[in-house]
């Protein structure tokens, strides 16, 4: 003989009953466990975004220390072309050492020599022109000048080396000469009216020697 259960309605509606609350329990215990696992993915990432910010603060502040600050304007000096200046030095040697029979280019020289030359170096280019006074001296000799070299030996000094070359009024070699001579330099506003000094190039100081 077998035992059955009786063919009962109450046990039929409970078994379908405890079927679709036990899905329902499962679902709801699922869902509850994906938001337990987001939120904390979510609480973690926080966490990391926030370390990393961290982090990066003293970088962000290393970069900001490390911006330079405003550059000081730069003196006429500073700003003139070292090449330009070069030239005009080498051409002021020329002008101020050659010797030549020729009025027109001798005046010419004295310009440029006085165009470049402060108050108390130009004294002393008069002094030395006056017991050597070019004018003279081509009655006799030219003088020809080579520069060889000018070279910047700080932002106010520099060197100028060159030759003189001796020649009678026939043009005959007599002798040639080194000279090397420190010029100390400035840069003031150029003065309007003088063209043979457009940056406003000043020499203070040059001794010269064989």
């Amino acid at each position: 003989m077998t035992d059955t259960a009786p063919d009962n309605p109450y046990f039929a509606a409970r078994k379908e009953w405890n079927e679709h609350y036990g899905s329902y329990v499962r679902s709801v215990r699922i869902w509850v466990a994906g938001t337990v696992i987001f939120f904390g993915l979510f609480v973690l990432a926080a966490f990391i975004a926030f370390y990393q910010a961290g982090q990066s603060g003293p970088e962000v502040a290393t970069a900001a220390a490390a911006v330079p600050a405003k550059a000081e304007p730069k003196t006429p000096l500073e700003a003139a072309d070292p090449n330009v200046i070069r030239d005009m030095l080498g051409n002021w040697v020329v002008a101020f050492r050659s010797v030549t029979p020729d009025n027109l280019v001798e005046k010419e020289n004295i310009d440029k020599i006085f165009a470049l030359t402060t108050d108390e170096q130009g004294r002393k280019i008069q002094d030395y022109l006056s017991d050597n006074h070019p004018g003279e001296r081509a009655r006799t000799v030219m003088v020809k000048v080579d520069v060889k070299s000018v070279v910047q030996e700080s932002p106010t000094r520099w060197r100028v080396s060159w030759n003189e070359i001796d020649h009678d009024r026939g043009g005959r070699v007599l002798k040639t000469t080194k000279y090397s001579a420190p010029a100390f330099v400035d840069v003031v506003p150029a003065e309007a009216g003088k063209p043979h000094n457009p940056i406003g190039l000043r020499i203070s100081s040059f001794e010269w020697k064989n």
